[in-house]
């Protein structure tokens, strides 16, 4: 899991503040370097912050995101 500091094959996402919190986890805008806006132009990452999401998920071969259900398309 991310917050560990371990290289876990696993990362458990939660689509709001709430449920990672109770699940001791983060959020999908937060582990993925998704920004909260509603422009298509702040959706692209590039240089040094998609450095640091790829080294971030290298070891990362699940994801898991809980309370599925919640999330719009």
């Amino acid at each position: 899991m991310v917050g560990t500091g371990s290289k876990s094959p696993m990362i458990v996402l939660a689509p709001t503040g709430v449920v990672a919190f109770n699940i001791d986890e983060i959020t999908l805008h937060s582990g993925l370097s998704i920004p909260i806006i509603n422009d298509s132009k702040h959706l692209e990452i590039n240089g040094e912050r998609l450095k640091q999401l790829q080294d971030k998920l290298n070891h990362v071969r699940y994801v898991i995101i809980n309370e599925k259900s919640i999330i719009g398309r």
